[in-house]
């Protein structure tokens, strides 16, 4: 790339055909030459690749064509007509990795770039070479809330604490990316590309960082294994979208903590802690337990909460239209983020919490919460309003969380239990 300190190379490929011991099958790309672009950047190397469905190689060369300087070559599933199985195409996307480069990305087709994409990921990659990188966490997730905490607190990035990794854009050191690729050569169809990916770091003990804010977007493409009836939309917690974030220092890394989370399926708030780093053996306690232990009495919570409703009439239970149990259990969420916020920050002063708020990307990581929750039940249409009159009671219950580790010391020891 003429003028500029990023460039591209032609790179060769693993040479022959992949062979697939699950169908029985020799396989390709549909780009099946010998040779295809790195991008470079410094002492990066990246090859990368787009996995996804024929019946959706339009959105993958969309995909490609919207950042020409990747190289991005298209892994399309090898047995479209068989059961679904991501794992079939995931495990040709990441045996994409050249020889010649350091690290390989794999994209999902059904996302969307940030805009300066290639250069923001190979700067990241720079500042930590020898880690897994996730672009992406949805809104609704618990890793999102750790995202949403990062871009409080001023963090680039943040540790990965669901159960499993996001897949729609990950990249590995291309050591790694090879192995996975072998290792899933082996595994049944019916395992995910997401817990396969999620198994395989956990035996090399390669923790996951997710970016913040994120570099792709999942785009509403209708999912062909039935996510939008079972999850309804996943948006990420935090597009970057026009800007062109600087990703590139690692000390810039949100703290494992514990994770305040509105659990859907239970319909309340909760605290999720573990005692290692592995999000597999986390513990669910309600959060008004978590409270509790902390001094808090019932009393207390609940008169907390009723002086929040008052400063802002527009998020009343009445006025949005919600029950009284759903407004408080948001609340009770935003209450104990801003908990762990005063822990991380080490300040209980309403005007620390003023200064993070004054952040755009704490401000637009915020507002993706109740979106998040709002989409299981209502029509789309109707979330985005919805979400503007639940916001102001979000940020005040994050304020007195925040505010309140003064009167109550232990509860900013709830983070670190």
């Amino acid at each position: 790339m003429a003028g500029s300190k990023f460039s591209t190379r032609r790179a060769a490929r693993r040479p022959g055909h992949f062979f697939s011991s699950v169908n029985r099958h020799h396989f390709t790309t549909e780009i099946n030459h010998q040779e295809f672009e790195l991008f470079i950047n410094g002492d990066i190397k990246l090859s990368s690749a787009v996995m996804a469905h024929p019946k959706r190689v339009e959105s993958a060369k969309k995909l490609r064509d919207s950042c020409p300087a990747l190289g991005l070559q298209l892994a399309l599933d090898p047995d479209p007509d068989g059961p679904p199985a991501t794992i079939r195409t995931a495990r040709l996307a990441w045996g994409l990795a050249a020889t010649t480069a350091t690290h390989h990305l794999v994209l999902q087709d059904d996302t969307e770039l940030c805009s300066g994409f290639a250069e923001a990921v190979t700067r990241a990659v720079a500042a930590a070479p020898n880690r897994p990188l996730a672009f992406f966490t949805s809104w609704q997730s618990r890793t999102a809330q750790m995202v949403r905490l990062a871009a409080l607190v001023g963090k680039a990035w943040a540790p990965m604490v669901d159960r499993f990794v996001p897949p729609q854009a990950l990249v590995l050191p291309t050591a790694l990316a090879e192995e996975f690729a072998e290792r899933a050569e082996r595994l049944d169809l019916s395992v995910t590309d997401g817990k396969a990916m999620t198994m395989f770091l956990r035996s090399r003990k390669a923790e996951a960082l997710v970016s913040a804010p994120n570099l792709v977007e999942h785009t509403q493409v209708p999912s062909l294994l039935g996510h939008d009836l079972i999850l309804g939309p996943r948006p990420s917690v935090l597009f970057a979208g026009d800007e062109r974030p600087d990703l590139s220092e690692l000390g810039a890394v949100l703290g494992r903590t514990a994770v305040p989370h509105f659990d859907g399926v239970a319909g309340h708030a909760v605290v999720y802690s573990s005692a290692s780093d592995d999000p597999a053996t986390a513990t669910a306690t309600p959060a008004h337990n978590a409270l509790g232990q902390a001094g808090m009495t019932g009393t207390d919570i609940v008169d907390t909460f009723l002086t929040d409703v008052r400063h802002v009439p527009a998020s009343h239970p009445d006025a949005v239209g919600l029950g009284w149990p759903f407004v408080f259990q948001l609340w009770l969420t935003m209450f104990m983020l801003g908990t762990t916020a005063a822990s991380v920050l080490s300040s209980s002063d309403p005007a620390v919490m003023d200064e993070a708020l004054r952040r755009p990307l704490a401000r637009k990581a915020l507002g993706t919460f109740p979106s998040g929750l709002l989409c299981s039940f209502l029509p789309q249409g109707k979330v985005p309003e919805m979400n503007d009159q639940l916001l102001p009671l979000c940020e005040v219950g994050l304020r007195s969380g925040f505010i309140a580790t003064g009167r109550w010391p232990e509860l900013a020891q709830i983070a670190y239990r």
